[in-house]
């Protein structure tokens, strides 16, 4: 139901526009209040290019390499800054204008991480970039509500696995997605219970990084991720 609160999505639109009203590369559809209802949502109409039409970007004379650069700053402050993020990255839902601005739409599915959430969530990517199989099982216990601790060597022998499944590629071959998605389904197999609202960001972090390297093969979200 809260999908139909339309006055909601509008206030996230709102709350969108205000985090990014520094930032000239994001564009968020004006909201008509006077127009708008909980029933109603009436928005500024916004042409511009799917994010996946590649074709189109080349012909509009924009590089998607750029395309890939920006969502992927965008995605990265909304999760690790700002703490409130787009949760539906497909490609319908971002729009790309000229001088490679990208149109945020629809505010349906969105998701928020609280600053120690979002602080644990960095500490973890440092740890994946440093492969420190020790900080990076702190860290993710530190995001999850244990009702005991898990075995230690268990845990750091799953941890130490999947690391090794990673350790010689280079960063660009990581997906950073899928790899969050790989912890933390491991974590839940020590019985470590997960906040809904990381499955929901790793998700939307999965989504966005096909999106990124459909644009730009070579794309590589840790290194993009680690400042």
């Amino acid at each position: 139901d809260r999908e139909m609160d339309l006055s909601l999505e509008a206030s996230h639109l709102e709350r969108f526009a205000q985090q990014f009203s520094n930032d000239p590369t994001v564009h968020v559809p004006e909201v008509h209040r006077g127009l708008s209802s909980s029933r109603v949502l009436t928005l500024e109409r916004v042409a511009g290019i799917r994010a996946d039409d590649i074709a189109a970007l080349h012909r509009a004379g924009l590089d998607p390499r750029i395309v890939a650069e920006r969502l992927a700053r965008h995605y990265l402050a909304m999760i690790f800054v700002h703490g409130f993020f787009h949760a539906d990255p497909h490609p319908g839902n971002l729009l790309v204008l000229p001088g490679h601005v990208v149109a945020y739409l629809d505010f349906g599915m969105t998701g928020r991480l609280d600053r120690t959430m979002r602080e644990t969530l960095a500490e973890v990517v440092l740890a994946l970039g440093e492969r420190d199989e020790a900080a990076l099982g702190r860290s993710l216990l530190a995001l999850a509500d244990c009702d005991e601790e898990p075995e230690p060597r268990a845990f750091e022998a799953d941890m130490a696995e999947l690391m090794g499944q990673y350790a010689y590629r280079p960063l660009r071959e990581w997906r950073l997605g899928r790899i969050l998605e790989q912890l933390l389904s491991m974590t839940a197999k020590h019985r470590v219970r997960i906040p809904a609202e990381l499955f929901l960001m790793v998700k939307t972090l999965t989504e966005l990084e096909s999106l990124t390297l459909t644009l730009d093969p070579d794309f590589d979200a840790v290194s993009a991720a680690a400042p």
